[in-house]
């Protein structure tokens, strides 16, 4: 089989660039999406459990910990 012209082969790499540069757009915008979600999920579990976050320091540990145990019994 004889080799394809040059202006094939140099279509076929221009081909493959524009496929390779969506393929990394796509893999970008899958990213953010999945960043987004991860904040959204974050913000409501923030808004549903306030107690959590409320305290700050050592006392604060303690207030979790107890608010957590009394609240998985």
């Amino acid at each position: 089989m004889a080799m394809p012209a040059a202006s094939t082969r140099r279509a076929a790499a221009q081909v493959g660039a524009v496929r390779e540069l969506g393929d990394q757009r796509e893999g970008r915008r899958r990213m953010s999406s999945a960043l987004a979600w991860t904040a959204a999920r974050q913000q409501a579990h923030l808004a549903m459990r306030p107690d959590k976050w409320r305290f700050s320091g050592r006392q604060g540990f303690q207030e979790n910990a107890f608010r957590s145990h009394t609240a998985l019994r």
